[in-house]
């Protein structure tokens, strides 16, 4: 939506089902299903597949719960983890839970704190 993104943006997927992030983005089903869908790891992986695979400097990778129902016991919407990862082996890798907030406000924020991330990764700064 933002107009001169063609400019540094190559592309993205949506790989929202499993078979996506396996037959779309070359994940393993092992690998998923041995850490989750929701998971620091899988967040990690479809960061650097869509680097690799868009060849593209940098890259983020997100992967969350946005309910309504909890995921597990225990585990209720709003957890989101994310990943930036870039040149020279440069990986960003954090987790937030935001409660109490709609699909869509869940989906905005994650994608406002990927960006974020990617900024302070592109300036050196770390963790966000």
């Amino acid at each position: 939506d933002v107009p001169g993104s063609s400019a540094w943006m190559l592309g993205g997927w949506v790989a929202y089902a499993q078979r996506q992030k396996t037959e779309g983005l070359g994940l393993e089903p092992g690998f998923i299903e041995r850490f989750g869908h929701v998971s620091p790891e899988v967040s990690m992986a479809l960061a650097l597949a869509a680097r690799q695979r868009a060849g593209a400097d940098w890259a983020v990778g997100i992967t969350g719960w946005a309910g309504p129902d909890a995921l597990q016991p225990g585990e209720d919407p709003g957890l989101v983890h994310l990943a930036v990862v870039g040149p020279a082996g440069r990986e960003l890798a954090w987790s937030s839970v935001w409660r109490g907030l709609s699909r869509t406000r869940l989906k905005e924020r994650a994608a406002t704190d990927a960006l974020r991330g990617l900024r302070l990764a592109l300036l050196g700064q770390g963790q966000p």
